[in-house]
């Protein structure tokens, strides 16, 4: 059961002629049909008319959306742009942001007045990653005199891209207590070789414990340049410090700035990468690669995922025999 809305008729209101519409809603006890409400509805204001339309598309009702605009189009004085704002809040709300983002520009084209649509339109152009698109949006709205419950709105966008592009720092650090460092094998076989009965003593290795601190700092930046494109930059660094046995530091640091496409279902990534080793005193190794990524969001709880990364890791005299290829 579902509410119902007659095409609209001409009636006669204290004696002159009054568009008008009816309304049908069943009355429901646990979920069955009891019986049926009528009410009769004025048309006569086309400004009413318009709010009941944008109440329809807040609640997503776009059969009763497409039953109001057949009414409000009959009027001579009504306003095209509205059927297209109802067009592209159903492409929206369907999940296909590039048409939706086309009806709302016409919408702001031909009605520059209309707020509602050009919020639309920002809060479109963010929920499908074209970021700078939508900063422009929202700082010409900000520059508006809109009422202070919009404005609260607005800012909370404003501040949602900020966020999106600012750069994003993380610092990580613990205390670390090490015993055996150096991996020493304490449990061995007191002969290291047997020899006529004569055993020939087995010296096992000295453990070396120390203690020191564990750290971990990260960054990510997002340039925006134009659409769903970007510049992308992630650092990752960590490693060990001991106090006293700085032979068994570590330092690793992982390095990528690259290109960034990124819509509200696809993102892909091509991202130019360096890496940085060293061990103890000692740089172990450089590395330079690439890494390519792609990312579909199928649904809501299911996306394909895909990566492929290659690296060539020129390594130090030191670890010399470790040179080669890593893919």
């Amino acid at each position: 059961a579902r509410t119902c809305m007659l095409e609209p008729y001409l009636d006669e209101v204290n004696g002159r002629q009054v568009l008008m519409t009816s309304i049908a809603l069943p009355l429901l006890e646990h979920g069955k049909v009891v019986g049926v409400v009528g009410l009769d509805i004025g048309l006569s204001n086309l400004q009413q008319l318009s709010l009941e339309v944008l109440n329809a598309v807040n609640r997503q009702d776009w059969f009763g959306a497409d039953r109001l605009l057949r009414i409000y189009a009959r009027d001579p004085q009504h306003d095209p742009s509205l059927f297209d704002f109802v067009e592209a809040s159903h492409d929206a709300a369907k999940g296909d942001y590039e048409a939706a983002i086309e009806s709302y520009r016409k919408v702001v084209q031909a009605s520059p007045g209309f707020t509602r649509s050009e919020i639309d339109l920002g809060r479109t152009l963010f929920i499908d990653n074209q970021l700078r698109e939508a900063q422009e949006v929202f700082k010409r709205l900000q520059a508006q005199a809109l009422p202070p419950v919009i404005g609260r709105h607005i800012q909370e966008y404003t501040t949602a891209l900020e966020n999106r592009t600012r750069p994003q720092f993380s610092l990580t650090l613990a205390w670390a207590r090490e015993d055996n460092l150096n991996n020493a094998n304490t449990v061995v076989n007191p002969c290291a070789l047997n020899w006529n009965g004569a055993c020939f003593q087995n010296n096992p290795g000295k453990k070396v414990g120390d203690s020191g601190v564990y750290f971990e700092a990260s960054i990510n930046k997002l340039w925006p340049i134009s659409g769903h494109h970007g510049v992308v930059l992630r650092s990752l660094n960590y490693g060990n410090h001991y106090a006293n046995q700085d032979s068994y530091d570590n330092l690793a640091s992982v390095n990528y700035l690259g290109y960034q496409y990124s819509s509200a279902r696809t993102q892909f990534q091509l991202l130019p990468s360096f890496e940085y080793d060293r061990e103890g005193r000692y740089t172990a190794y450089r590395a330079a690669g690439i890494r390519a990524s792609w990312r579909q969001q199928l649904s809501r709880r299911f996306q394909l995922e895909a990566s492929l990364d290659y690296k060539h890791r020129d390594f130090s005299s030191h670890f010399g025999y470790l040179q080669g290829d890593l893919r």
